[in-house]
């Protein structure tokens, strides 16, 4: 194989080109020798030198003859070293031009020949660990690996970049290297995770932010907290999972790079529908805007369909968390059992206790559930001693929160809280896509009628965009082959974005979250002017319109000193690090939605308040005609519309009725109890003889089910779920229904 570096051409300068000419006489030789080491986008070779995990340069694949086949930017997402001589490199290409794309199509079209199949493996004893990456690397080229030895090999030429023009080719011979074929790691089975029958209660405990696009884990060393990297040396681990045609799992890197060709098996953004029930009328609402087919689980949740096996949103989770073990494990040098969790403040009680199920499955005890704006003030005023008050903006990938807060010392009290679950970048990114759709349409003459993969690299110069507009005030946006006409003329997406295009597009988006926030300061009882800093966390909130309307609202700029995608993460190894350490930290949150009862039609009894501080209790007092044999039922939902169908479904509490009760009524007194966590207790007591009553809380009701039983009129329902859909699909723009269209959903 040879290849050579040299400078890139306009627009690439900062990278170096890397050069292979292959033993391959003509196309199709190419395709067919070349396709066993293309996996979607991913593409394994063989090299003398180490590639640094992350290392980006252009990849340029020529024929014997020097004609060029394949040109890409690569980044370099694992690198070990080979069993022979050399290292095994797998990169992850992008930024194809027009040939190129239809190259990497074909590639991954083409089936290898069975020849060079790799052997089938003799079963392993079960609970056998899989091996570490370079004896994957290894076992998985074996069966090739006769077949490369007869190869022909090529030149490899390396020629550093930039060069003056008295500078000759440094060269360096790699002529004993050959390409390697059908090395994709291997991931373990598809498994439903089996949780340890019991986790001890010893050793470190971690900081994990759980986010909606990336994770990222901490700890404390040395009374400091630091960032503990992913196995690809990133400060974040994609919140991602994939099953391949060969039904092997994948999580974070790995995962990520098949949501280009393999989006109905990629899950991702599971955070957003975590502890919902399949049937409630906010999954039914925005399960259009996930490419993969969303289910239901025996439990009635929201699942998905990963092959021929139905994997809960909490197995989702839990394997993400899994992946933060790992890697802990992997730079500490010993088993991680215990965790600091971190979740949006805005998330219901379901929502909670997901968490809490998703770290059990991950052989994790969850030692604290933390509010992720109140970790990110941990980031920014532990032993401080400070004593002010302070604004957390997060606006994340998926999700937003507003919490303000008062600090004083090492006492962090939450004064009130609010946000929105469906508020994140990923919708900034849809209203891009959809403005960029426009312009094919514009410079086309027809509207865009693409695949889901051809949909997907939109998406990825969408964000693209957004991203580089933070820096920019333009953007050149240049997605080739994108689409053919009918005469199979290819069609291009090529335009320029301003910085103004997207203040456009995402403006409401921006306002929506500033509503937010003004009720919060509202609700803490502050005025702008009373507030000393503004904390901005989450990537979506370095956008320039963000920080515009922040200094405009509080009268002063975002404090610079905490960076938006580690803060919360370090904020929960901060927490980690105190705990048993009596008195180091005090943390006062709040209940972020109200809680309350269902009445007969539909209406909403509000029991405890929202911004409530906890731990919290109170008791609702319920008079009900005796009737022999009859159950006491109570549902609770959690929210701030009058109407339950507009509020999240939490459970029934079903309350036996005593077998000698005389009196014509019946008087319960029904009692919630939320712990600092905010997970919600509800038991019950009879108020006549003042025994408890037992009772059970079922949380796998239908709609329809609490609709009958509440007598709630089905054009008042219907009306309200019509608006939420309304605002949901608007918010979200067009690009989850044109997904869903491409793959056939």
């Amino acid at each position: 194989m040879a290849s050579r570096e040299s400078g890139s051409k306009s627009g690439d300068t900062d990278l170096t080109t890397l050069q292979l000419r292959l033993p391959f006489k003509d196309q199709d030789g190419f395709v067919e020798g070349f396709s066993r080491s293309v996996k979607g986008n991913l593409v394994t070779i063989k090299t003398r030198k180490e590639k640094e995990a992350g290392a980006r340069f252009l990849l340029d694949l020529r024929l014997a003859d020097g004609q060029s086949m394949l040109r890409a930017k690569a980044r370099v997402t694992r690198a070990v070293k080979a069993k022979t001589q050399g290292f095994l490199v797998e990169l992850q290409l992008d930024d194809l031009d027009e040939n190129s794309a239809e190259m990497l199509r074909r590639l991954n079209r083409t089936e290898p020949k069975q020849a060079l199949a790799p052997k089938p493996e003799p079963a392993k004893p079960k609970g056998t660990p899989p091996p570490p990456p370079s004896e994957a690397f290894d076992d998985a080229r074996k069966a090739s690996q006769e077949e490369n030895d007869r190869a022909p090999c090529g030149d490899e030429k390396q020629t550093q970049t930039p060069r003056s023009e008295n500078e000759s080719d440094a060269v360096e011979e790699d002529d004993d290297l050959d390409l390697e074929l059908d090395v994709a790691p291997p991931g373990p089975e598809l498994v439903f995770l089996e949780p340890p029958s019991s986790v001890p209660d010893e050793g470190p405990i971690i900081g994990i932010d759980l986010g909606t696009t990336n994770s990222c884990v901490a700890m404390v060393q040395g009374n400091k907290p630091v960032i503990i990297r992913s196995r690809e040396g990133y400060n974040t681990i994609p919140s991602v999972i994939s099953v391949s045609s060969k039904n092997k799992l994948m999580v974070g890197h790995p995962a990520r790079s098949q949501m280009l060709t393999n989006p109905e098996q990629t899950v991702y953004g599971a955070k957003r529908l975590v502890g919902r029930m399949f049937e409630s009328d906010t999954v039914q609402l925005v399960s259009n805007r996930f490419h993969y087919p969303i289910c239901s689980d025996s439990k009635g949740n929201a699942a998905v369909q990963l092959g021929e096996k139905v994997v809960s949103l909490e197995e989702v989770q839990a394997l993400v968390l899994a992946e933060c073990k790992e890697v802990a494990q992997n730079v500490l040098g010993q088993r991680v059992h215990r965790a600091v969790v971190t979740v949006p403040a805005y998330y219901s009680d379901s929502q909670r206790q997901a968490v809490r199920e998703s770290a059990r499955l991950a052989g994790l005890k969850l030692e604290r559930i933390l509010n992720e704006p109140t970790a990110a003030a941990l980031a920014y005023g532990l032993d401080r001693n400070l004593e002010k008050r302070v604004l957390v903006y997060d606006l994340g990938g998926g999700t937003f929160d507003a919490t303000a807060m008062s600090i004083e010392g090492n006492v962090f009290e939450v004064l009130a809280t609010g946000g929105d679950t469906f508020l994140g970048g990923v919708d900034f990114d849809n209203q891009v896509v959809d403005w960029l759709l426009e312009r094919f349409a514009e410079t086309n003459g027809r509207q865009f009628e693409g695949d889901h993969v051809a949909l997907s690299r939109v998406s990825a110069a969408a964000e693209a965009a957004k991203v580089a507009l933070s820096e920019a005030q333009t953007h050149e946006v240049f997605v080739p082959f994108l689409s053919m006409d009918e005469t199979g003329r290819p069609m291009d997406l090529k335009c320029t974005i301003s910085r103004d295009d997207l203040i456009e597009l995402t403006q409401e988006l921006v306002d929506r979250s500033i509503d937010v926030v003004r009720d919060v300061i509202l609700d803490a009882d502050l005025k702008p002017s009373d507030v000393d800093d503004v904390i901005l966390v989450g990537g979506q909130s370095r956008m320039p319109l963000v920080r515009q309307k922040i200094t405009e609202m509080f009268g002063r700029d975002p404090h610079p000193g905490v960076h938006p995608d580690e803060a919360v993460a370090l904020g929960a190894a901060m927490l980690a690090g105190s705990l048993g350490d009596i008195g180091s930290i005090v943390l006062i949150d709040v209940l972020p939605m109200t809680i309350g009862v269902g009445l007969p039609g539909g209406r909403f009894k509000r029991v405890i308040e929202r911004n409530t501080p906890l731990p919290a209790s109170k008791a609702y007092a319920i008079s009900t005609p005796y009737r022999k044999g009859r159950k006491v039922e109570v549902a609770v939902f959690q929210g701030e519309d009058t109407n339950v169908s507009a509020n999240e479904y939490l459970g029934t509490l079903r309350l036996p009725v005593p077998r000698r009760h005389r009196k014509s009524s019946i008087n319960l007194e029904v009692s919630f109890d939320l712990g600092p966590e905010c997970v919600l207790e509800v038991s019950a007591r009879d108020m006549d003889t003042g025994k408890m009553v037992r009772s059970s809380f079922a949380t796998s009701d239908t709609p329809d089910a609490l609709r009958k039983r509440l007598d709630m009129e089905a054009p008042s329902v219907s009306k309200d779920g019509s608006e939420r859909a309304e605002e949901l699909s608007k918010r979200g723009g067009g690009f989850w229904s044109r997904l869903k269209r491409a793959v056939g959903g």
